[in-house]
């Protein structure tokens, strides 16, 4: 009940535009309550979120922010059964901001105009908060969350088109970048005990199949993917600072013995 007045009043003052006001009231809520009922707040916002799917950019962009930083309060797991939930809210956000960003409206009446800048504020504060959520996951769940995200993604030659009627082409486009972006955000916290685990087929194929696309952005999310789950004692960012040929051991990499699980991967 607490919570539903909070949300009147945010409402009706213009206050989750900017984050600031609306994030401090959230923290101190979630601070102020027991951590087994906190699950319940994250659905009251995610409920909200929903009920503002058409409202401007700013005030979507404000509920989600209190989303993430609801998450980075919660201990690991607090989420419970939501799970799914929350990322199936923010990824239905996603794909309804790229119709709004299309076609240059957040309503069904063509009234309400918004700007791609807009849209892609909100875009970027879903995608942050997915990582969010995902970094305060136990690995198991997360390695569900990248199979759910990569099942949502149109895979070329399967699924190619998604969004609404009208999106065509470049909503496809447009969507496959920012749900690869989200899937980069977990895979990235994402720790496996070996490879086959990390990368089983179902994840595996899909993932790769996006190589084949011409689309430059497309090609380099899906190998950033690919090195964040393969990378686990952080050796990409020493990597990176190669230009030329030279003796590799001046990088100074960490080196794990190489199980007969990740040999077996490798082969296949």
């Amino acid at each position: 009940t607490d919570d539903c007045c909070v949300f009147r009043h945010l409402d009706s003052h213009s206050l989750w535009e900017g984050g600031g006001f609306a994030v401090r009231c959230f923290q101190i809520i979630m601070f102020s309550i027991q951590s087994q009922h906190s699950h319940l707040v994250i659905q009251q916002l995610l409920g909200h979120l929903d009920a503002n799917s058409r409202s401007p950019a700013s005030i979507r962009a404000g509920i989600v922010e209190v989303l993430s930083e609801a998450a980075v309060i919660e201990a690991t797991g607090s989420v419970g059964p939501t799970v799914l939930e929350v990322f199936n809210t923010l990824l239905r956000q996603l794909r309804l901001s790229v119709d709004y960003e299309l076609t240059g409206y957040y309503d069904n009446a063509g009234k309400q105009l918004t700007t791609s800048a807009q849209e892609k504020t909100l875009q970027d504060a879903v995608i942050k908060t997915i990582g969010s959520f995902a970094n305060m996951l136990p690995v198991y769940q997360r390695s569900e969350v990248m199979l759910f995200i990569m099942g949502k993604i149109p895979v070329p030659g399967i699924y190619p088109a998604l969004g609404s009627p009208n999106a065509g082409f470049e909503g496809s486009r447009m969507i496959q970048v920012m749900l690869l972006k989200s899937l980069l955000q977990v895979s990235e916290r994402y720790k496996s005990s070996n490879l086959l685990t990390a990368l089983p087929s179902s994840f595996l194929e899909p993932l790769l199949s996006f190589t084949l696309m011409e689309d430059p952005e497309i090609r380099l999310l899906v190998l950033s993917i690919l090195t964040s789950l393969i990378d686990r004692r952080q050796n990409a960012a020493r990597i990176t600072k190669v230009s030329v040929t030279f003796d590799v051991s001046v990088l100074e990499q960490k080196e794990d013995r190489c199980s007969r699980q990740d040999n077996l991967f490798i082969r296949k």
